[in-house]
């Protein structure tokens, strides 16, 4: 972009590039914010990587924490939150009906959007810097749903938040480890990669 390539060029080049479905859906946030002028042509790419997405059948209920705890860095040598990596992996999710929520404070359904507008959508919605899990369960646990996900770093407040969904899933974005937990009603998810929602497909697949 500095250096004037022309701008039909490097989108050509992006989405032909056969590695894009490989990149880590919170590395197009970190693109985005590197060359804003270049976001249009970064958010078709990351449409394209959507496409190449597991559809889930039936309600899925998305809920992602965006409280004052999320605003943390993924790491000590990143610019990006834990925020960015929990909307990115919100604005990717497919399926019959789609259904997001945001929670901290409070809890709020947002208009499902995907790509960068569904990611500026939950970094920009005020539901309070608190993490109430245990009231957004009760919001969310009458609604009728297939499968519910919720996407957090997993700090809250003392509380019962049970799901009553059998395909209840929890994504943890702020944990040093990788790996997968049963028990307690979820099935507890450490990662931020798509490949948590690839994992989600194949498990109710077997």
């Amino acid at each position: 972009h500095e250096a004037g390539v022309d701008r039909t060029l490097i989108r050509e080049t992006l989405l032909s590039h056969k590695g894009i479905d490989q990149v880590y859906p919170f590395r197009f946030v970190a693109a985005a914010r590197a060359c804003p002028p270049l976001e249009p042509i970064i958010d078709e790419a990351l449409h394209q990587k959507i496409a190449s997405m597991a559809h889930y059948k039936g309600t899925t209920l998305v809920v992602v924490d965006t409280s004052g705890s999320m605003a943390t860095p993924l790491s000590a040598k990143s610019d990006l939150t834990r925020l960015d990596a929990a909307a990115a992996l919100a604005s990717i999710i497919k399926g019959d009906t789609i259904r997001t929520f945001a929670y901290g404070t409070t809890i709020k359904e947002v208009p499902t959007r995907r790509g960068m507008a569904g990611i500026d959508q939950l970094r920009n919605t005020n539901v309070g810097m608190g993490t109430q899990l245990a009231r957004a369960m009760a919001f969310i646990n009458p609604i009728p749903h297939d499968r519910l996900i919720v996407i957090t770093d997993e700090q809250s407040r003392p509380g019962e938040f049970n799901p009553v969904c059998p395909h209840a899933y929890l994504i943890n974005v702020a944990s040093a480890r990788n790996g997968v937990g049963y028990g307690h009603n979820w099935v507890h998810i450490d990662g931020f990669s798509e490949n948590t929602l690839r994992f989600i497909h194949e498990y109710e697949k077997e």
